[in-house]
């Protein structure tokens, strides 16, 4: 073996064909330490190989204490004396920030000892001989190598925190454009799901060693390299059942598509094994899957198994990987709340599984299609050419910013990606209002105008909070530079009629709080409506307070010229580039005298028509009107510029809270459905000059703006 401190040299992967780099784990004892070879190989030479699945930090704490060697249990008088137990006796001790330079292979060796403290932490690294030289891995890894490797047999494996050059970041790029080729094109993909929980064991690794000799583990090189039947391990009871789904394995990002993706698929769990068939017909599952899992005792009543429902989560999705569930938009959200360490594999770590998605990275060479388009739009006119959709390609680029991938995955979707059928059409809402027919064609054949919103905030809702940062302030953040590139499709939900006091006064005076609800109560009528605007409030009130800092910034005016608004598919778009539309749009910002305006800084609440509270920006005013998007919570204050064309210029981002809930049983927005097919009857009239849809154009930046979410601190604790 050679000394520790000598580098693993990675030879280049060839150009112009796709490969990848195989590690051929030596066969061995349990006892022998790990030694293993890389090589590279071509898919044109046909290579057979098996795909490790497994998450970087071991999947349950108690974890953290399984040794590696018998040395870990030796006495403290019992030093090691050979080279070899002196290296078995070498790990890796790093803070965060040296663990984060571990995984791109920056970090150093440092022997220690392993006392209780050092065995129990979750960071630890291990080396193993890879090609003569000593390789770091993380404790899950080796120990998943351990109880994979066989006695007599080798065993060809492809382990991406191995076979792929970290350091090199193009060729990482590449290698991920390439997952899903390489899960495909793998005999079997095993999953690691972790081992038992030894309790109270004094020799742990001699009896993780006996247990490894007595289980099928050991057998799973047989299978590839002899081409035998895998001999898998009988059903597991309730307890080992329970544990199972409770493996961290099920809740990481990457997991997503190395169980989805391949054609035969294993678990392993410390020396057991299944296949995916197995698991599936387990009389167990079968239990948990019919809800009869709290009453049955595997999950304890009054607790939520996350690990269950993020199991049962994958094996669905597996089973649905031809459809249109596999669409990247509805991967992201499906999944966004994986955990991954790089924020960036929220969206690279689906791209390999979305069926509508040709993943490439710079060394293709390939180009970008879309970009092209993009800059033949001309957003002066009324009627944009509909670009080309289907399967369309997405650069993996580590490189890029976080908002410039959330800015290539909109890009994809609303020009690219084809529209998502019944979406928006529910029958029951197309049955009314002959005026509005025209309208009502022109919206079915706008999906993906009409869901844009939505999947921006689902998308930045993934990425955040970082994305967010590169932005900086609203409130100080001028976009006039940038030209519109997405022309969306909301709707007027409500009227600006009065406007209350900022966020600290109605947090912070009873008597500016008790104002506000005599105010707003006294503008409705009926004793119905001025009940159910004191119910809004008052939960409003609630959430609002609940705010921090940062949520209330969001609430900000946006100067940007650029973004307007007209009616579908009447009105003509305003001519923002003339001289006359540059000195109106300068007009509505001068507040003059305007006292009203000059009362508060911050966001302040309002009242606004149809049952609305919100937060608004300082420089709104009454008159104003909340525009709002299908299926989410984004919304922006719009000031209108002609009220018979009803064109509208952007004030700023708004929040906003409804009387009426969004959605019904089957997940329809009957909201925004019922208001942009003009069949609302809670909503603004049908012959309101201000009702209906609107086409709304707008920049990248902008649209960052309006869709970033306010944290949840009254529900979930405080995300700022």
């Amino acid at each position: 073996m050679a000394a520790i401190g000598k580098d693993l040299p990675y030879s280049s992967l060839p150009t112009g064909v796709d490969a990848i780099r195989i590690l051929k784990v030596e066969p061995g004892d349990f006892f022998d330490p790990l030694v293993c070879t890389l090589s590279t190989v071509a898919f044109s030479n046909k290579p057979k190989y098996i795909a490790l699945s497994y998450t970087w930090e071991v999947p349950y704490s108690d974890m953290a204490r399984l040794p590696t060697s018998p040395n870990e249990n030796k006495p403290p008088s019992q030093s090691p004396n050979t080279i070899e137990e002196q290296l078995a006796g070498w790990s890796l001790v790093s803070s965060k920030h040296e663990k984060m330079e571990a995984e791109w292979g920056q970090a150093s060796l440092l022997p220690v000892n392993h006392s209780k403290s050092s065995l129990e932490t979750s960071d630890r690294q291990l080396h193993l001989t890879v090609n003569e030289c000593p390789f770091l891995v993380g404790h899950n890894l080796y120990l998943a190598l351990l109880h994979l490797r066989s006695r007599i047999l080798p065993l060809a494996l492809w382990v991406d925190a191995i076979c792929i050059n970290q350091k090199d970041t193009a060729e990482r790029n590449a290698q991920v454009a390439l997952m899903s080729f390489i899960y495909m094109r793998a005999m079997k993909v095993v999953a690691w799901l972790g081992t038992k929980e030894y309790r109270n064991k004094l020799d742990l690794f001699h009896y993780m060693s006996i247990e490894w000799k007595a289980g099928q583990s050991q057998y799973f090189a047989a299978s590839t390299a002899q081409a035998t039947k895998l001999r898998c391990s009988l059903e597991p009871d309730q307890s080992t059942f329970g544990r199972i789904t409770e493996s961290s394995y099920w809740t990481r990002m990457w997991i997503v598509q190395e169980l989805c993706i391949p054609r035969l698929l294993v678990f392993a769990y410390g020396s057991c094994i299944w296949t995916y068939e197995d698991f599936r017909r387990w009389h167990i599952l079968d239990i948990a899957t019919a809800g009869r899992v709290p009453s049955s005792g595997i999950i304890p009543q009054g607790v939520e198994n996350q690990g269950l429902e993020a199991m049962l989560q994958l094996f669905d999705t597996r089973d649905s990987k031809y459809t249109d569930a596999m669409r990247l938009e509805s991967l992201i959200e499906r999944f966004a709340g994986s955990k991954c360490r790089e924020l960036r594999d929220k969206v690279y770590g689906l791209v390999g599984l979305a069926n509508d998605i040709r993943p490439f990275s710079k060394a293709d060479g390939s180009v970008k299609p879309i970009e092209g388009y993009i800059d033949s739009l001309d957003f002066q006119s009324e009627d944009l050419p509909e670009p080309e959709r289907g399967i369309g390609s997405f650069q993996v680029d580590y490189s890029h910013s976080l908002f410039e991938i959330w800015t290539d995955v909109v890009k994809f979707v609303y020009f690219r990606a084809r529209s998502i059928e019944g979406r928006i059409n529910d029958p029951a809402l197309l049955n009314g209002i002959p005026e509005q027919a025209e309208t009502t064609a022109v919206l079915l054949r706008s999906e993906r105008q009409i869901s844009v919103i939505r999947t921006a905030n689902i998308v930045q809702d993934a990425l955040s909070p970082m994305i967010e940062s590169k932005i900086g302030s609203l409130n100080s953040y001028q976009p006039e530079h940038e030209r519109p590139v997405i022309r969306a499709i909301g709707y007027l939900s409500s009227e600006i009629v009065k406007l209350g006091p900022d966020c600290e006064a109605l947090a912070s005076s009873f008597r500016a709080h008790q104002d506000w609800v005599g105010r707003i109560s006294a503008f409705y009528n009926t004793a119905a409506d001025a009940a159910a605007i004191r119910r809004v409030e008052e939960a409003y009130a609630v959430k609002i307070i609940s705010y921090g800092n940062s949520d209330l910034a969001k609430v900000a005016s946006i100067r940007n010229p650029h973004v307007v608004a007209w009616r579908v598919p009447k009105a003509d778009r305003p001519e923002t580039s003339s001289s006359s539309y540059t000195a109106m749009y300068e007009k509505i910002w001068d507040t003059g005298d305007d006292e009203e305006l000059q009362l508060s800084e911050g966001p302040r609440v309002c009242l606004g028509t149809n049952l609305v509270l919100g937060l608004v920006p300082s420089a709104a005013k009454v008159g104003d009107v909340i525009v709002q998007f299908w299926n989410c919570n984004a919304a922006m204050v719009m000031r209108p510029i002609d009220l018979r064309q009803q064109l509208y210029v952007l004030v700023g981002r708004a929040d906003v809270s409804e009387a009426q809930d969004r959605q019904d049983i089957h997940g329809y927005d009957i909201r925004t459905e019922q208001s942009l097919f003009g069949n609302s009857t809670t909503g603004l009239s049908a012959d309101s000059p201000s009702a209906g849809p609107l086409y709304i154009d707008l920049d990248f930046r902008t649209l960052q703006c309006i869709t970033a979410s306010f944290s949840r601190t009254g529900e979930a604790g405080n995300n700022g």
